[in-house]
């Protein structure tokens, strides 16, 4: 059987990884500067930044990531960046969802 090439399918596919990638970086960045700024920037953060919405797409595109790295026939390095991109995005919708539900309502009573 011969093994998918992800670069095959074209810019726009890789565009789409780029972004992701981009989107679950600035989450990390937000989150770390928001931790560290203290209790009242975190609620500020949870409450306008961090979505429902936003927590869904991450959780799907993660998923989507996921089984495509253990279900498809790709090589070894478009697996490896299909698995680290579901991991990832995964990862910041757990984080992201725990943010939100503990550090938004704390913003929105004050």
């Amino acid at each position: 059987m011969n093994k998918i090439d992800i670069f095959s399918y074209g810019w726009i596919y890789d565009a789409i990884l780029a972004m992701l990638f981009i989107v679950a970086a600035i989450d990390f960045f937000g989150i770390i500067r928001s931790i560290r700024a203290g209790g009242e920037e975190l609620s500020e953060y949870a409450a306008l930044c961090v979505k429902y919405l936003k927590i869904a797409m991450l959780i799907f595109a993660g998923g989507f990531f996921l089984i495509v790295a253990f279900t498809y026939g790709y090589d070894t390095a478009t697996t490896l960046i299909h698995g680290f991109m579901g991991f990832l995005l995964i990862a910041d919708a757990i984080v992201s969802l725990v943010i939100k539900l503990k550090f938004s309502k704390r913003y929105v009573n004050k």
